[in-house]
């Protein structure tokens, strides 16, 4: 059976504040790519933001978003140089936890939370060279 590929997977976050969180996403590298203003409302209610092949939709809740039953969400983006990334962010104001080798990424990740307290986890993953996602294989 020839099973068809998928172009991409985006996540969608629900959030409290569309624009906020585009503030906070363009922090980590992301740009917009799209957003949508309802008319007769002054700001975004959706938006798709990207940063190379990491791509992330957002849109706004009417209500509070809780994050404690997702707690096991979490966003990775991978990139060549976790150091670099991990001086950028701090370098912007972000509160970044400190790099971490775990046994599954022993090349290292550091952990920041959004806005409404989704985890994005930043971790090695990409081999210089390569557009593609490249996991550690223990």
């Amino acid at each position: 059976m020839n099973v068809p590929i998928f172009a991409a997977l985006v996540p969608m976050l629900p959030v409290t504040d569309v624009t906020r969180s585009i503030a906070f996403y363009e922090q980590l590298g992301f740009q917009p790519g799209n957003t949508h203003t309802p008319d007769g409302q002054s700001e975004p209610v959706w938006a798709w933001l990207y940063n190379g092949k990491a791509h992330l939709m957002i849109n706004e809740e009417e209500g509070p978003v809780d994050v404690t039953h997702g707690s096991a969400v979490a966003f990775w983006p991978y990139c060549e140089d976790v150091e670099a990334m991990h001086q950028l962010w701090t370098s912007r104001g972000l509160e970044v936890t400190e790099i971490s080798y775990p046994f599954y990424n022993p090349r290292g990740e550091f952990h920041v939370h959004d806005p409404d307290g989704y985890a994005v986890c930043c971790a090695f993953g990409i081999a210089r060279g390569s557009d593609t996602y490249q996991p550690h294989r223990g």
